[in-house]
């Protein structure tokens, strides 16, 4: 899989390599004389930039593939990841799942929860919500994810200016290429629902 492949090589290589370059600096400023305040100045600075990078190429690996979604699986990494919202944004999310005694394949797994994240971050940015219900179904033939809002929602007529701005285009895609479903509804004042259903029996890509 190539999310996992990429996000891999930003923790493990990338992120090794910049938590390298920071240890260097850090050598670095402690070998300074105590004289040479404008290079320490440097040297602090830079390395301050250096944990931030560290900081955020974790934060994009754990966000392309989540560790946990290979150890413990989608209904958890869903919880993980909801309560970083809830903790960031301060949004209240009901998460309801039912059907998953048994994990969903893996690429199936990653791609509800790329998903779950690309809807929650719309929600996030453009809906004006305090409430969201995110539901998980998994039964056969289809496994379903229903996101529901009671933000301001946006007028249906004219959407596709809308929903390309939101980058719903893409996951539309993502969902037909998958053999599935994707559906969104909404009008002003009235909250966005966004369904999508894709088979179990999905073809490996």
């Amino acid at each position: 899989d190539v999310r996992r492949e990429v996000a891999h090589d930003l923790h493990d290589v990338i992120g090794q390599a910049v938590a390298g370059i920071s240890t260097e600096v850090k050598v670095f400023e402690q070998s300074l004389s105590s004289d040479d305040v404008k290079t320490i100045e440097w040297a602090g600075h830079v390395g301050g930039e250096l944990k931030k990078l560290i900081k955020e190429t974790r934060r994009a690996a754990y966000s392309l593939h989540p560790p946990m979604l290979d150890d413990l699986g989608l209904i958890p990494t869903l919880k993980w990841y909801i309560n970083r919202i809830v903790k960031s944004e301060g949004f209240e999310i009901e998460l309801i799942a039912t059907g998953f005694d048994e994990e969903l394949p893996s690429y199936l797994a990653l791609s509800f929860y790329r998903i779950a994240q690309e809807a929650l971050t719309n929600v996030v940015r453009h809906s004006e919500a305090k409430f969201i219900i995110l539901k998980v179904i998994k039964g056969f033939p289809w496994v379903i994810m229903d996101v529901r809002d009671d933000g301001k929602g946006f007028q249906s007529k004219g959407e596709g200016a809308v929903l390309e701005g939101l980058g719903i285009t893409g996951m539309r895609e993502r969902v037909q290429n998958m053999g599935g479903r994707f559906k969104i509804s909404s009008s002003p004042g009235q909250g966005t629902h966004v369904r999508v259903k894709i088979p179990l029996e999905v073809g490996n890509d």
